[in-house]
This record gives C-alpha cells, sequence and structure tokens, in this order.
C-alpha cells in the first residue's frame, strides 16, 4: 500500500484544533499537515505516532503558522524504527511578525530498535517577532541496556520487558489525547504490533 494524505485546516478567534496523526501500516506513508492559526487566541495540537518496520518509509511534514497575536501551538512527535525502515520527519513552527505573545513548542523523539534503521529528524524554527515563546529539540535513541536488564532482573523475559519499554515510550503522547476510546485504540493498535 502506497498512502498520500494531506490535512489542513484555518483556525480563527479563539478556535483549537487538535490532530492525531497515527501512522503503522503501508510500505510507503507521506502524511501532511498544515496548520493556520488566523486570529487571535486561536491553537493548535499536532500528536503524530508512528511504528515503522521491515523495508517502510514514511515521510511526516508538520507545519505550523502562528499569523496572529496569542496564539499556541504544540507539535509532539514520537516514533519506532525497526528493520531497515526510514522515516523523514520535518517539523516547522513559524511565528509572523503579527504574532506577538505567541507560544510554540516543538519535540521530535525517536526509538532505533534496529541498526539499519534510519531517521532524519528536521525540526525548524522561523521566528519574525521578538516578543514570543518558541523552542524546539529532537532525540534518537536506543533501547536503555540498563532499563532492559532492570526489566528482566524482576523477572520479565527479554521479548516482554522490550515490549514494555516500546508502550512506555509511546504513553507521554498518548496521554495527551483526550478522547478516551483513541487513546484505547492506540494502545491497542501499538499493542498488536508488537
Amino acid at each position: 500500500t502506497i498512502n498520500f494524505s494531506t490535512k489542513r485546516a484555518l483556525v480563527n478567534n479563539s478556535g483549537k484544533i487538535n490532530w492525531v496523526d497515527f501512522c503503522l501500516g503501508g510500505k510507503l506513508s507521506k502524511s501532511e499537515i498544515v496548520t493556520r492559526l488566523e486570529k487571535e487566541g486561536s491553537s493548535t495540537n499536532i500528536f503524530s505516532l508512528f511504528f515503522a518496520n521491515n523495508n517502510q518509509q514514511f515521510d511526516f511534514s508538520s507545519s505550523i503558522y502562528h499569523n496572529a497575536k496569542h496564539t499556541t501551538s504544540d507539535m509532539a512527535v514520537r516514533g519506532v524504527l525497526d528493520n531497515k525502515s526510514k522515516v523523514i520527519y520535518n517539523g516547522l513552527v513559524k511565528i509572523g511578525e503579527k504574532a506577538s505573545n505567541s507560544n510554540g513548542y516543538q519535540k521530535q523523539d525517536a526509538l532505533l530498535l534496529s541498526p539499519n534503521a534510519e531517521i532524519d529528524p528536521i525540526p525548524n524554527l522561523e521566528i519574525d517577532n521578538n516578543d514570543v515563546k518558541c523552542s524546539h529539540g529532537t532525540t534518537v535513541s536506543k533501547l536503555d541496556k540498563e532499563k532492559l536488564f532492570y526489566l528482566k532482573s524482576r523477572g520479565l523475559s527479554e521479548e516482554k520487558a522490550t515490549k514494555l519499554m516500546i508502550k512506555g515510550f509511546f504513553d507521554p503522547i498518548i496521554r495527551k489525547i483526550k478522547i478516551k476510546e483513541a487513546r484505547k485504540d492506540l494502545r491497542k493498535a501499538i499493542s498488536s504490533r508488537l
């Protein structure tokens, strides 16, 4: 399966849009989210999760444009890669000249389970106003061997310990989703992938 999806929103006075982008399947997936915060008090959250394995390739792009004052955004990305999978994640938070007192945050985290998996996280900030708060960061790591050893010393097999650590890695993003059924469905989908 090859999947291309584009999601766009224009948010006006005190409006809010929350995106949940969760990618598990397909040989190739390209997902784009664009949100324009056009009026005062508007806000958005983008929660992206992915689990790539085998030879899957995912290409993600999330862009948030702050075009009015007192706007807020939170972009949180977590993904796991295994085998020979490859992922590119482009994130952009752009704060325009008229967007004073705005707040933007972007965080991308990835967990590599295989030495052959590759990820290119590309967080970007473009700030054209000096009266804002805006930050970004990215981490790419492997399973923590000390934590894995700890779980194994408590009687878990390496397989169960690894699964538990992967579930725990995704959980901070899943907990941010306010719809209980959506959280339950995401956890079930992750468990079925393990």
